[in-house]
């Protein structure tokens, strides 16, 4: 993820908890957990925080891998919310799917779309930085950027335990 990040943002994911199994999630934040500035020519902003377990996996690459238990990547235009993508599976709030908001800085003036909860699959890393880089006009650090989005979504993917829109494991 580390890698993926790199193609937009000079700050570096950050880990609290550690990497040792325990019933309690991980916290994984980009930078200081704040919203991380990125080249472009909308005042772009990315905020990434994302919780996970260790969990022992009987497959190749060794007995332990990450799980993802919760996620949350935050898009904002000029200091406005543009995108928001959650998924709070035990969360409090009454949406567990994952889901999209869709903010102020999209123009958008209908009340009801704005506030809504859309459905989405369950969205990873790179898809959000891919639509930075590719829509949302967001300049690259790196050259590679779509070769590195390939490759690490591909080693995501390929290890992954769910599929589909569900959210669920």
């Amino acid at each position: 993820m580390q890698l993926a990040v790199s193609c937009v943002s000079r700050s570096v994911l950050q880990v609290a908890g550690g990497y040792q199994p325990s019933a309690e999630p991980h916290a994984m934040v980009l930078g200081d957990g704040d919203f991380e500035a990125l080249r472009g020519d909308h005042e772009a902003s990315l905020f990434v925080g994302q919780q996970y377990r260790l969990v022992e996996a009987d497959h190749a690459r060794g007995p332990w891998k990450v799980e993802t238990v919760a996620y949350s990547y935050v898009v904002t235009f000029g200091g406005q919310e543009l995108l928001a993508f959650h998924w709070n599976p035990t969360g409090a709030g009454a949406v567990t799917r994952p889901h999209v908001h869709i903010g102020p800085a999209a123009g958008c003036s209908n009340d009801a779309l704005s506030g809504a909860h859309l459905p989405t699959g369950r969205i990873a890393l790179e898809d959000v930085l891919r639509v930075l880089v590719e829509k949302l006009g967001v300049q690259p650090l790196r050259a590679d950027w779509s070769d590195v989005f390939d490759a690490t979504q591909a080693g995501h993917e390929q290890w992954r335990t769910w599929s589909g829109s569900s959210g669920k494991r």
